[in-house]
C-alpha cells in the first residue's frame, strides 16, 4: 500500500548547510586540480610553520612532502582562494549554519535570486540581483533585511515591464 510518508523530503533541518570540502570544491582550483587538498596542505603548511616557527620553506615542504615553491608563497601570507574562501565562511558564520538559520535563510535567498534573473560581477565579485518590476516593496525589503542580517551584499536591478533594467537606488 502507498502511504504519504513517501512524499515526505528526508531533509535533516539540523544538517550543516555549508560543508568546508564542498565550498572549497566550487572554486576553480587555478593550478591546483583539487581546491579542497589545496585547502588541507595551507592548513597543515601553517600548523606546522606554527609549530616549527625556526623552520623555512625548505625544511617544511620536505617534512611535509610539498612543493617548495607553494610553500613559501604560503609562509608569506599568500594563500589559495578555497582556503581564504573557507576563512571567510567561517568568520562570517556561515559553516555553522544548519537548514533553519537566518545565515542559510540569505545565501539560499541570494542564490535563488542570481540563478534567477541576476548575475555575479566579474569585476568585484558583487552579486547582481535583478528583481521584476511587479516585486513589492515589502519583499524588497524582506530580501535587503535577510541578506544585510548575515552580512551579504549585493547591487539591487529592477527590470521594468520592457525587459529592459535599471539600477535601484541602493545597493543592499
Amino acid at each position: 500500500m502507498f502511504e504519504a510518508s513517501h512524499l515526505k523530503p528526508s531533509m535533516d533541518w539540523d544538517t550543516l548547510a555549508v560543508d568546508e570540502r564542498d565550498l572549497a570544491r566550487t572554486d576553480d582550483g587555478g593550478t591546483d586540480s583539487d581546491p579542497w587538498a589545496a585547502a588541507l596542505d595551507y592548513q597543515a603548511v601553517r600548523r606546522y610553520a606554527s609549530q616549527h616557527p625556526d623552520k623555512g620553506p625548505y625544511a617544511i615542504s620536505n617534512a611535509l612532502e610539498l612543493p617548495r615553491g607553494r610553500v613559501r608563497g604560503w609562509i608569506d601570507d599568500r594563500k589559495p582562494d578555497a582556503a581564504r574562501g573557507i576563512e571567510v565562511a567561517r568568520d562570517y558564520g556561515w559553516l555553522d549554519a544548519t537548514m533553519q538559520d537566518q545565515p542559510f535563510l540569505a545565501l539560499n535567498t541570494l542564490v535563488a535570486n542570481v540563478f534567477s534573473g541576476g548575475s555575479i560581477a566579474t569585476d568585484t565579485f558583487v552579486p547582481l540581483c535583478t528583481e521584476p518590476s511587479r516585486c513589492t516593496p515589502y519583499r524588497t525589503t524582506a530580501v535587503r533585511c535577510v541578506w544585510t542580517s548575515v552580512q551579504l551584499y549585493c547591487t539591487l536591478r529592477t527590470r521594468s515591464k520592457s525587459g529592459s533594467t535599471q539600477p535601484s537606488a541602493a545597493e543592499i
